[in-house]
């Protein structure tokens, strides 16, 4: 430890070697002492400046203009409106999910596991068959760890 004197206060005070700088024995002291010097230093902000400062309405039209140019197809995110399975057929695959699950007793069919967190399966996969997307008999119960280990996981044939 290393003995300090404080610059406010007089107070002796022991800091750690790699405070070797301290000049004060508390954050209290230090705002005294700047306060009797009249030193006031600027609160430090981050990115304080808003991006559109220095702007003129020539410039958010621009922006405007820009921001319509990159919607729809336009976007490089774009991939042909598709929205998912799930969302185009909600109702049938709610029901379709509920009865796998009734018919496997809510039971995992790869390690046993009864209840819990499960997932339908589709033993073939609804891209390749849609034809048997919503057939029960093309279903299974599994736990969350068991459908990781299955073949078509999340596309893994494709």
């Amino acid at each position: 430890m290393i003995q300090k004197i404080c610059l406010n206060c007089n107070k002796r005070f022991q800091v750690y070697p790699y405070r070797k700088k301290a000049k004060f024995c508390s954050c209290g002291c230090r705002a005294i002492w700047q306060a009797k010097n009249e030193i006031n230093l600027p609160p430090k902000r981050f990115n304080s400046i808003p991006w559109n400062k220095n702007l003129t309405k020539k410039d958010d039209k621009r922006i405007a203009r820009l921001s319509e140019n990159r919607k729809g197809k336009n976007n490089p995110n774009w991939n042909g409106g598709i929205s998912s399975f799930k969302d185009k057929h909600k109702k049938e695959w709610k029901e379709w999910r509920n009865k796998v699950f009734e018919r496997n007793d809510y039971t995992c069919q790869g390690c046993g596991q009864k209840g819990g967190y499960l997932e339908p399966h589709h033993i073939k996969e609804k891209s390749r068959y849609p034809e048997l997307a919503f057939k029960v008999s093309n279903g299974l119960t599994l736990c969350k760890k068991c459908h990781k280990k299955t073949d078509n996981f999340g596309n893994r044939k494709r």
